[in-house]
């Protein structure tokens, strides 16, 4: 496996959330419901990126990936083990990427 590969593979994406929501929810303009779009922005892209990593594909086909928002589901009492488990629906936008031209 390649560098690239194994870091995506150790990288754990929950916990970066978790980590950013902990330092932007400090800002007194915080919005959870932009923070959660954002994220799911961020899972999408995080997504595209793992395939085109594992296809072995040049960097302008990745900017040419159909963009994808990964939405969590929402759950009212979310215990450890839930929280391990989370599911994501995955959403494909009709907006055209902005490196298209590329």
């Amino acid at each position: 496996l390649s560098l690239s590969v194994c870091l995506l593979v150790s990288f754990s994406l929950a916990a970066l959330v978790d980590q950013l929501y902990v330092l932007f929810s400090q800002d007194a303009g915080f919005s959870k419901s932009l923070f959660e779009q954002q994220m799911g922005v961020m899972r999408g892209q995080v997504l595209n990126l793992k395939k085109a990593l594992r296809e072995g594909m040049k960097p302008v086909e990745l900017v040419q990936m159909t963009p994808v928002k990964l939405v969590l589901h929402k759950v009212k009492t979310e215990s450890a083990l839930a929280k391990a488990h989370r599911k994501y629906s995955q959403i494909i936008s009709n907006r055209i990427p902005l490196f298209k031209w590329c």
